[in-house]
């Protein structure tokens, strides 16, 4: 559906799910790193239980997949993806390959 707001640029709205959602939303956060000149931000930290969609986006996406640990339920284990967070997201914003961004868990 294409909208159009008083005194605003005109903007499209476009109801995706499943994987066209995915990768439509890291695609579009992608193009908004690297417009504000945050293109080495390319990490995308994703659970190991996600479903197989998820690092299939991350991939087409642009972006690099770094898996994160998770219980025999499943569950992100914490300890894990704080360990991730801080080799991807150094003091001086730039982690060891980029830095990430979160990934989804579904």
């Amino acid at each position: 559906m294409k909208a159009r707001r008083p005194n605003r640029d005109p903007f499209l709205l476009v109801f995706a799910s499943g994987a066209q959602g995915e990768y439509a939303g890291l695609a579009t956060i992608r193009a908004y790193l690297n417009q504000k000149g945050e293109g080495h931000r390319t990490v995308c930290l994703i659970p190991k239980s996600a479903h197989g969609t998820n690092p299939a986006s991350a991939h087409m996406a642009g972006m690099k997949i770094q898996p994160v640990e998770v219980d025999k339920y499943g569950n992100i284990d914490a300890v894990h993806l704080k360990a991730m967070v801080l080799v991807f997201s150094l003091a001086d914003g730039r982690g060891r390959d980029g830095e990430c961004w979160w990934g989804s868990g579904t």
